[in-house]
């Protein structure tokens, strides 16, 4: 019986072709390999690719919010200099009427000055045509009130220009 075994040992291993087993199993495992370097690479090349496209829609998003925030900031910014401008007319105007007033000179000296505030953040963030428009009405503002005359008609069409300036903007 251990001649039985020893003999089919024998016949087992005097048949064994080493050279083509070798060769299919390192084609296979190679094959293998390849497979799984080419899986990998692709799925690195997509996760970078991936990546690089969630970067860009986050950088989009970001502008966008940013320019939303500026045009919010800019509304406001108009609008307080719209406020800033009504208060003025009323102060030069009183101040036209009593031009000796000392109070109304002081009025009329707190209102411009209220009205730079709100110009400095027009000079900021603002667009350039209403940041040199603001800063022309300041000069108009320190004019009449050097002055002391106050033309209703002359100051509509500085409001006008305001307004228009600012509305074209924020479309």
């Amino acid at each position: 019986m251990l001649n039985q075994r020893t003999e089919v040992m024998t016949l087992s291993v005097s048949d064994f072709d080493a050279g083509e087993d070798v060769s299919s199993v390192w084609t296979s495992l190679l094959a293998s390999v390849t497979g799984g370097v080419i899986a990998i690479v692709g799925a690195v090349t997509g996760l970078r690719l991936q990546a690089k496209q969630a970067a860009k829609v986050r950088e989009e998003q970001y502008a966008r919010e940013d320019k939303y925030r500026l045009y919010e900031k800019r509304q406001a910014a108009y609008a307080d200099l719209y406020l800033r401008v009504g208060k003025n007319r009323k102060a030069l105007a009183i101040l036209s009427r009593n031009p000796d007033s000392e109070e109304a000179l002081d009025d009329a000296r707190t209102a411009r000055n209220n009205y730079w505030e709100a110009f400095a953040v027009v000079r900021l963030i603002g667009s350039e045509e209403m940041a040199n428009l603001s800063e022309e009405f300041l000069e108009y503002i320190d004019e009449k009130r050097r002055t002391r005359q106050f033309d209703s008609d002359e100051y509509r069409a500085w409001v006008s220009r305001l307004t228009n300036t600012a509305r074209q903007e924020l479309r």
